[in-house]
């Protein structure tokens, strides 16, 4: 009974030590650089990086007697200005999180797909030649600016029911196969970190205190703008611009396969059913990786949206005239006359 007794003592004794353990000091200098590098460097950065590309005159312009290479950058970076705007969409996330919606729903329906949407619609009226142009041509056939903004408004809910749409869904899918696995793992392995800001708020000024709790609440949609806007750099600026929807001036060759495309799509859909990582971390020593718990969401949801993928993937190339099988044309010149023919070349009988 005395052992028994002792034990139970040694166990409390070294829960309490660990519990001591894992109640870090809070590091103020932490606290202080997270709330100036993530309210008000990222911010700044963003808004210095849309003024100067603004400045550029092949942004502003979408005469078509330039070259493909350079119709492909100025889309791309029009695009890119889409992108950086639509990271302020993380507030109406952090508006829904506060009201109670699940933070996991809202990063892949909200971030994934209906900021994707909104995304879609600002690169067809700003991003592509065709939209951008709208404004201005529609400005000069009457000399008012109402015409241009109201044709350029058609043609992007026009484009919500073209093939270009539903290339785009495919992007999207791409993008969250990609992105959602790394996002929890960094979310993981940063999770001391994390606990080192909570522990920190208590020694800051109320103000800056509130700040930060406010950063660490919205951590993961804080994350979510941050990969989405690396790898919108890094390769989904090009599945779009090069591929959803490109000029359709563009010379094909300049493209993006639409066989790359489904390939690295299923690829990439299998990763993220089957990624996996232990959900029990301690603060101490950080996260530890393991075959566990499905990562991002429930694996019968994820194994949804696999299946949907595929069968949009399935759908898009049933025949020439699917949407995955859309091609510029620009340069498929059809022969005055039937090459074939023999006739044409007068033959003689000898």
């Amino acid at each position: 009974m005395n052992i028994n007794i002792n034990s139970n003592n040694v166990n409390r004794k070294n829960i309490f030590n660990n519990l001591k353990k894992s109640k870090k000091k809070g590091n103020k200098l932490l606290g202080y650089l997270t709330i100036l590098v993530i309210l008000i460097g990222v911010p700044v950065a963003c808004g210095v990086y849309v003024y100067f590309k603004k400045q550029d005159s092949y942004i502003t312009e979408w005469k078509p007697n330039v070259t493909d290479d350079v119709k492909i950058k100025r889309t791309s970076d029009r695009g890119t200005i889409i992108s950086i705007v639509l990271m302020i969409s993380s507030l109406i996330q952090a508006i829904l999180k506060f009201f109670g919606a699940s933070p996991t729903m809202l990063l892949l329906l909200y971030g994934f797909f209906m900021a994707s949407v909104l995304g879609f619609m600002g690169d067809q009226g700003y991003g592509t030649d065709e939209g951008f142009s709208l404004r201005d041509i529609g400005k000069k056939v009457n000399d008012k600016s109402i015409e241009g903004l109201g044709a350029q408004l058609k043609y992007i809910f026009g484009t919500l029911t073209s093939s270009s749409f539903w290339r785009f869904i495919i992007t999207v899918f791409l993008d969250m196969f990609i992105s959602s696995p790394i996002q929890s793992v960094i979310v993981a392995v940063f999770n001391p970190h994390i606990e080192l800001l909570k522990n920190t708020i208590p020694s800051l000024p109320k103000i800056l205190g509130s700040l930060l709790n406010i950063v660490i609440i919205n951590f993961d949609n804080v994350l979510q703008s941050f990969v989405a806007f690396i790898t919108f750099l890094a390769y989904a600026n090009d599945t779009r611009f090069r591929w959803a929807y490109p000029g359709s001036d563009v010379n094909p060759n300049l493209l993006i396969s639409t066989s790359v495309i489904k390939i690295s799509t299923a690829i990439a859909g299998v990763i993220y059913l089957i990624a996996n990582i232990s959900a029990d971390f301690n603060i101490i020593d950080g996260a530890t990786m393991k075959v566990g718990t499905s990562l991002v969401d429930r694996l019968d949801r994820k194994m949804w949206f696999v299946l949907i993928m595929i069968g949009l993937l399935t759908l898009g190339s049933l025949n020439n005239d699917s949407f995955l099988n859309k091609k510029n044309n620009r340069y498929d010149i059809k022969p005055l006359v039937n090459m074939t023919d023999d006739s044409i070349w007068s033959f003689d009988d000898d």
